[in-house]
This record gives C-alpha cells, structure tokens and sequence, in this order.
C-alpha cells in the first residue's frame, strides 16, 4: 500500500470576527481537497488547528463530511495553535472532496489554518512512516538537528524548505533515522518537513515554542500511539540533502531555529 501523510494549510486576511470568516486560501503545494486516494482504504483529518494574532474559529465542512454548514468547527486562542483533535478519533473522508475551510479572527491581520490527513494507501506515493511499536525496539542513539528556516516570503504562506543538514550536518552515512518530533525556538503556526522518504509530501504539526504546555518533542510517536496508524517518519540520512524543513506563520517572516528529535535506528 502506498502509505502517505500531508499536512495542508491555508491563510486568510483580514478575516474578521463575523462567523463563518472568509475561506482560507490554499498555500503553496497545499489544497484542502482530498486526494485521489484508494476507495477501499481509509484515510483520515487526524489534525486541525489555527493561529491568529486574535482568537478565531476554523472550521472544515464539506456535503462529505457531517454537514455542509459548519462541520468541525472550534475556536482558538490567540497565538496558540494547539490541535483540536488531540486525542479524538481520526474524521474519515473520502477521495477528491472539496473541503472548505473558513477561518474568523482579527480584522487587521492574517491568519491560518491547518489540518493533517493519514493516507492508508495514495497511488504514486509511498512514504517511510512506521508506528511506535516499529521504532523503539530498533532505537540506539537519540539526536538532536538544528535547521534553521528562514521565513516565507508571503505572509501567511509556507517558507521556502531548509535542508535537514544546512545548519548542523551529523547524521551517519547509510542510517535510517525515525523522526519523533521537533522544537522551534520561535514560536509559529506549523513546522513541516518534506523529501523523498515522506513521499515529496509536508508532513508536520503545530509549531508552539519551547516551554509551551503543547509539547512537540515527540509530536510523531505521540501521533501514531493516539491514532494506531503509522505516523512517524523514517528518514534516510543519505537523503538529508534533499529533505527539507518548513515553516508557515501569520507573523512577518523572520529565521527559525528548528531542533528536530530523531532516533538513529538499527539495521
């Protein structure tokens, strides 16, 4: 099956706090529909979450999903993009649904939304993604990479991707690393990663800084234990070059130092 994970997000600006908000504008290589996956295989939102420099709310409805009004919809506070369905069942879709995603906040400002889907099998694309129980038995050394990112160019978009080793370049040749998670030192609306082992897809969470209550050091293993689903990422440290770090925020784009938590895992 070809395995995939994509983590989709969106900008609006000057959204307003009038309900429904105005619909999101899809980023760079991001689209809220869903992709043309298998029919038989299920796929799942296992993720949604904002950032604002004013509190909102986001929602995701489509004729799909429950209902065509308002859907899955919460709000969020100011400049805490925490994941709504942390530790909620996964929202099933179907292939090629146009999701709309709206967002309300401030009236002078951008602001995000974000959301992740779990593929159980998308034609063309076979990600390097493996459960808890798969990693821990083969971890031998814990690491830690810092990437910094430099900021999007367009507010609200996702920055153009860092490679893994343009900061601190030390993984070993021909190992298998197991992304758990990461820390940015500033806080952001999402941190994403994408190369060839993640099937040239995003694949993140949240972007919350260090000492926030939302910890993101083990963002993937706590992802696949709550779901049941593969989620962390396998990385070949020989495609460090390739693979790269994102950023998107609704903030003016500035450097960020990314740490990401990896486990040098046994053959």
């Amino acid at each position: 099956m070809g395995l995939a994970v994509e983590t989709i997000a969106g900008r609006a600006v000057n959204p307003g706090a009038a309900l429904p908000g105005l619909q999101l504008t899809n980023n760079t290589n991001s689209s809220f529909t869903v992709r043309a996956a298998s029919e038989t295989v299920p796929a799942f939102i296992d993720s949604m979450w904002a950032k604002g420099a004013t509190a909102g709310v986001f929602n995701l409805h489509s004729p799909r999903l429950h209902d065509n009004i308002t859907g899955i919809s919460f709000p969020y506070a100011a400049n805490n993009p925490g994941d709504f369905l942390y530790g909620v069942y996964g929202q099933p879709v179907v292939p090629n649904d146009p999701l709309l995603a709206f967002i309300s906040g401030g009236a002078a400002e951008t602001d995000n939304g974000f959301a992740t889907i779990w593929y159980g099998d998308l034609d063309g694309i076979d990600a390097r993604l493996a459960t808890s129980a798969e990693v821990e038995p083969r971890v031998q050394n814990i690491v830690t990479v810092r990437v910094t990112v430099s900021g999007a160019a367009t507010l609200g978009d996702w920055s153009a991707g860092t490679p893994i080793n343009a900061t601190d370049d030390k993984l070993h040749a021909d190992k298998i690393y197991a992304l758990l998670g990461y820390l940015a030192t500033n806080p952001v609306g999402a941190i994403a990663i994408a190369g060839a082992d993640t099937g040239n897809l995003r694949v993140g969470g949240p972007g919350n800084g260090a000492g926030t209550p939302f910890d993101l050091r083990w963002y993937f293993v706590r992802t696949a234990a709550e779901t049941g689903r593969p989620y962390i990422p396998l990385i070949k440290a020989n495609n460090k070059g390739g693979t790269n770090v994102f950023q998107c925020d609704n903030a003016a784009g500035a450097n960020n130092d990314v740490f990401l938590t990896f486990a040098e895992l046994s053959a």
